[in-house]
């Protein structure tokens, strides 16, 4: 009988744990063809990469690594952010729109994350609803850490560039 209890508890503690990990909705996210992932690049208040030789259209096994990848690497860039900005990053995680796109900068393939808080596009009821944001990259001056850019290097599994938005 004792066995079970520990057993039960240690059932529990997993969903429990398993529950409150931070998890990237797959409704929120687009691989941009090619032609259009340099326009993910023109932001004005962030660094992007630079000196993009060419472009790319990055597979889903590419895209499952990198989103396996993001939440550690997420949680690790908010630190840089304002204290009172920390936890609420994290907890709407699942709330972070994202776009990728396949880029080729220093002789490397790396796949973009342009990511921004779903509700901050979408005042209106409108934008996602008609998708606009998967057909168009979403480029926003300004908006604090609700916007934000990623590097993800596919052949090492890592992020080699972070940065969010500035504020206004």
């Amino acid at each position: 009988m004792r066995r079970l209890n520990l057993a039960g508890v240690f059932v529990v503690f997993c969903v429990t744990a398993t529950a409150a990990a931070p998890v990237l909705n797959p409704a929120l996210s687009v691989v941009m063809p090619a032609k259009h992932a340099r326009d993910l690049l023109r932001q004005c208040s962030r660094e992007v990469p630079h000196s993009v030789e060419a472009t790319w259209t990055p597979d889903v096994s590419q895209i499952v690594r990198l989103e396996k990848a993001f939440p550690d690497a997420f949680k690790k860039a908010v630190m840089s952010q304002r204290a009172e900005y920390r936890k609420n990053l994290v907890d709407q995680m699942d709330k972070y729109a994202r776009q990728y796109g396949g880029i080729v900068t220093g002789g490397r393939k790396v796949i973009y994350v342009n990511g921004f808080l779903a509700h901050m596009i979408d005042f209106d009821g409108t934008d996602l609803a008609n998708q606009k944001w998967r057909r168009q990259a979403n480029i926003v001056c300004d908006g604090g850490p609700s916007f934000f850019g990623a590097a993800f290097d596919p052949e090492t599994n890592n992020f080699t560039h972070f940065a969010f938005n500035g504020v206004a």
